[in-house]
């Protein structure tokens, strides 16, 4: 059973929904989060930990133009399953 974490985002602007990378761990999705948003602070913050959801986190992303808010959440996926 391989366990995969994937990080999705919607953002406010557009409300486009996308999955911005997959992790095998929590501390790699963090990471890797932190690598592809560079300067944030995060807004909220709820532990969720049901229906495969470990969190979703409301951050406000620093820009050259301008700052914008975004929804992260990091879902728990089984490989080759339906």
């Amino acid at each position: 059973m391989d366990n995969v974490i994937v990080i999705h985002e919607i953002d406010f602007d557009d409300n486009s929904h996308s999955v911005i990378g997959i992790a095998d761990s929590i501390v790699v999705a963090e990471k890797m989060i932190k690598d592809y948003y560079g300067e944030f602070n995060v807004i909220s913050y709820i532990d969720v930990r049901d229906s495969s959801i470990e969190y979703e986190k409301i951050l406000n992303v620093k820009s050259i133009r301008d700052d914008y808010n975004v929804k992260v959440w990091l879902q728990w996926f089984e490989l080759n399953r339906l």
